[in-house]
């Protein structure tokens, strides 16, 4: 059995703020002003630092202060290995080359691991169902034969919808395959077919985006309940129909 201490060094900027407002941590008043500041672009950005810090803590094996109000056991029937990364397999973290049959066939791109989601999407959340919200613009990029069809759920939960539509346009590739104006709350059910062209000049490599013409913050106060978020539409059940298309 072994065990280090937990978050001693490395928190998230929540994690500080709450350290000290609800445990009493001892922090610099500057630093925590400076915390509850930040946008959460910036709050996201100050939580992957942390946590690359942390990895690289990891890496080097390097033993953390014993101020941290948590500890990680482990424990085992049998000879433990290294403390950190016994069990690393970062694979699933780069794309993989897919193979097909020449089929038609569904891919859901919302759990495939392949699909790269750029910074203009949120993590997901549960709304339910799980979704990820979207900034104004935002981008996913797959690998797939030929695609058909390309479908998707979305919702908004954006005010005054009634006297001042949010319009939403859908391409891939560049080229604009769809285009709507949501005027009010509640799950819109999206298909849009794909032009013969397009797969074909596509070679294999789609870049879906979404451009919305605004955003909303849903709470954007200091409070515990802050949500700052610059949010236009939830998108979830993205799936791509591939087909084999002649050249």
């Amino acid at each position: 059995m072994s065990w280090e201490p937990r978050y001693a060094l490395c928190l998230s900027s929540e994690e500080f703020i709450k350290q000290s407002d609800k445990y009493g941590l001892s922090f610099e008043s500057d630093f925590l002003d400076y915390l509850r500041g930040l946008s959460f672009k910036e709050r996201r950005a100050f939580d992957m630092a942390m946590g690359y810090v942390f990895g690289k803590i990891s890496d080097l094996d390097l033993s953390l202060p014993k101020s941290g109000l948590y500890v990680f056991l482990k424990a085992s029937d049998k000879p433990l290995g290294r403390f950190y990364n016994e069990h690393r397999d970062r694979r699933a973290l780069y794309p993989t080359a897919q193979t097909n049959n020449g089929e038609s066939q569904t891919i859901s791109l919302d759990r495939d691991s392949d699909a790269l989601f750029d910074d203009g999407w949120y993590e997901p959340n549960m709304l339910p169902p799980v979704a990820r919200w979207m900034n104004k613009t935002a981008k996913l990029i797959f690998s797939a034969p030929a695609v058909s069809r390309i479908e998707f759920d979305l919702t908004t939960h954006m005010p005054e919808l009634g006297t001042r539509p949010l319009t939403l346009e859908v391409l891939l590739n560049g080229f604009r395959i769809g285009y709507l104006s949501i005027f009010q709350q509640g799950w819109v059910e999206l298909s849009l077919a794909v032009p013969d062209e397009l797969s074909i000049s596509a070679s294999d490599r789609f870049e879906l985006e979404l451009r919305a013409d605004r955003t909303w913050q849903p709470r954007p106060g200091q409070d515990k309940t802050r949500d700052d978020r610059e949010l236009s539409v939830a998108v979830c059940n993205i799936v791509a129909t591939t087909a084999s298309i002649a050249g």
